[in-house]
């Protein structure tokens, strides 16, 4: 009776831990990558498989924030109508969360960055976690003010923001034909929102709200460091090699001078990137390339990195190129997303042409 007793407990121990996951977890944006995508799913703290997270990871230890947190990735959960509402958090990457505050995402760090342009982006959700989609009801979204200069030796705060977001998208809970703007890709577990980005030039970051309806108010945050123009001048979302670094940055920046448009965001973060991923797609491409007429491209789903070196091929790092349906695509940044279904991928060309 005692063991009975004994392994009943230990089993509703088990199922707990396995709910309070699932509910400190539900999502982050994934595209283009925020500080979670980063720092967390493409780099861990105790086996990092690039050294772009070494300065966030070390100075979250120094104010006493624990390796284990950065695994939760969307641990920043609030229930409430987000920051268009509750106008006095402290903090803003992680909106003075329920699981820890400060959290990890608040971290005064050189964070890494992603090259980035004005006007119609894409932002992608990634909730596979906690796939909500039945009563999603906004994506919402804010900016650094026009001459915010970023200082990696403070916390970001809200007088760096905005006042007002610059995309507030919102549908009938669960009906994403309500708008345009916004679509769930279940196959995938991800929410995509289609905003007009203001214009902007050097450094800045965006912070992003998923917000579900009034039966949970409960809302997930993330924050995404980019700078306009393409130049990459911190750690870079493609850098998975530091060796490769000065030859990215110099590609970057020759290619950001004459950037005034999407497509040449997409030129300048496929050459930045292409150097410092070769590597990982080429150790990877043996195990699944398709030869003919794509020349050893590896064709989806069969990806070209990993999360970490004993972990399966998940992903496809900057500069990675992969074949879906007879086109060959490269990857601006780390992303799992199918081949060309959003912004984190550019078109190559067809197979043979």
């Amino acid at each position: 009776m005692f063991v009975k007793k004994r392994i009943i407990s230990s089993l509703a121990a088990i199922a707990f831990m396995g709910c309070s996951a699932m509910a400190f977890s539900h999502g982050w944006v994934e595209s283009p990558p925020s500080r979670q995508q980063h720092c967390g799913v493409d780099v861990k703290p105790d086996n990092p498989a690039s050294d772009k997270c070494d300065e966030p990871f070390a100075n979250y230890l120094a104010v006493g924030g624990q390796s284990s947190h950065w695994y939760n990735f969307m641990s920043v959960v609030a229930h409430h109508e987000g920051r268009k509402v509750v106008k006095d958090t402290t903090r803003v990457c992680g909106f003075d969360g329920e699981t820890f505050n400060p959290a990890p995402y608040d971290t005064a760090a050189d964070w890494p960055t992603t090259p980035f342009n004005s006007g119609t982006q894409t932002f992608v959700w990634d909730i596979n976690y906690g796939p909500h989609f039945s009563d999603t009801e906004e994506l919402v979204l804010y900016i650094t003010k026009p001459g915010f200069s970023y200082d990696a030796s403070r916390e970001l705060n809200w007088g760096d923001f905005e006042a007002e977001p610059f995309c507030d998208e919102q549908i009938v809970p669960g009906d994403f034909s309500t708008n345009p703007n916004m679509s769930a890709d279940t196959s995938q577990g991800h929410l995509n929102v289609t905003c007009n980005v203001p214009s902007r030039a050097g450094r800045h970051v965006i912070f992003a709200e998923w917000g579900r309806n009034e039966h949970t108010y409960e809302r997930f945050f993330s924050c995404i460091d980019v700078t306009f123009g393409g130049d990459n001048s911190s750690s870079s979302s493609s850098s998975s090699s530091s060796s490769s670094s000065s030859s990215s940055s110099s590609s970057s920046s020759s290619s950001s001078s004459s950037s005034s448009s999407s497509s040449s965001i997409s030129s300048s973060s496929s050459s930045s990137s292409s150097s410092s991923s070769s590597s990982s797609s080429s150790s990877s491409s043996s195990s699944s390339s398709t030869g003919g007429d794509c020349g050893g491209v590896n064709e989806y789903p069969n990806w070209t990195a990993k999360d970490w070196a004993g972990g399966a091929y998940n992903h496809a790092n900057g500069g990675d190129q992969m074949v879906y349906q007879g086109v060959i695509y490269q990857a601006k940044w780390y992303t799992s997303s199918v081949p060309g279904s959003d912004y984190s991928w550019s078109t190559v060309g067809n197979c043979g042409g």
